[in-house]
């Protein structure tokens, strides 16, 4: 258990448990990129007077926790290799992480965690909701931060999140999909250099295509034919 201070302390001196649940997620609409809004609960221990958290929770994607068809296992392969090296190449990955301030709570609380979404296929989780036909998205939520709190005497105290508070949550695809979608309608990003953007608008201005959908389009049958 965390304490205030360096040496150990009395029972009232120390930090409450904290449990860390993520109950709910869906898209968050109206903020300024995709977001998915996460119901995160905290609860601590009994009659612990918590004035103020201020939590930091990394966001992983736990790959290893589900099983991949034969299509996720192909569309997947810049991400994880070929299937035969699966065995050792699905493995956790970053998201992102977010910075939450919890206020005043006795018990239990709940508070919002906004996650924010990218449609950069450069970024791994990106390619990895792509690749994703069906299912969920395993995540585990990693908690850090500081804790302001009453003890049993009524003193304000501080204290540290302890280093092994987690939480698991299966994000259905769907609310990947409907984030994405309330943002980007049917529409995918791609980031490319300068130097082929420049490249992609003289040829598009040359051929007098009207959007960068149908430039692509002018141009996939031409590198098709030269493939076969």
């Amino acid at each position: 258990m965390t304490t205030s201070g360096g040496a150990p302390n009395p029972k009232s001196d120390e930090t409450p448990a904290l449990d860390f649940i993520i109950d709910e997620a869906a898209p968050l609409p109206y903020a300024a990129v995709p977001t998915i809004r996460f119901a995160l609960r905290i609860v601590a221990e009994a009659s612990a007077l918590i004035r103020a958290i201020t939590l930091t929770v990394q966001v992983r994607v736990d790959a290893a926790r589900r099983r991949y068809d034969a299509q996720a296992q192909q569309r997947l392969a810049l991400l994880f290799g070929p299937a035969e090296q699966w065995g050792r190449s699905v493995r956790s990955f970053f998201w992102t992480q977010s910075v939450v301030s919890v206020p005043p709570f006795t018990n239990t609380t709940q508070v919002d965690l906004p996650v924010t979404c990218s449609y950069d296929f450069d970024l791994p989780i990106t390619q990895y909701a792509h690749g994703l036909s069906s299912g969920d998205i395993p995540l585990v939520f990693l908690f850090s931060g500081g804790v302001f709190y009453h003890d049993r005497n009524g003193l304000l105290r501080v204290g540290r999140v302890p280093l092994d508070r987690e939480a698991s949550f299966a994000l259905p695809l769907r609310v990947w999909r409907q984030t994405m979608e309330l943002y980007f309608p049917n529409t995918s990003w791609l980031r490319v250099s300068r130097t082929t953007f420049d490249r992609l608008t003289e040829y598009r201005v040359r051929h007098g295509l009207v959007s960068w959908d149908a430039t692509l389009e002018e141009l996939l049958p031409h590198v098709e034919s030269a493939e076969d």
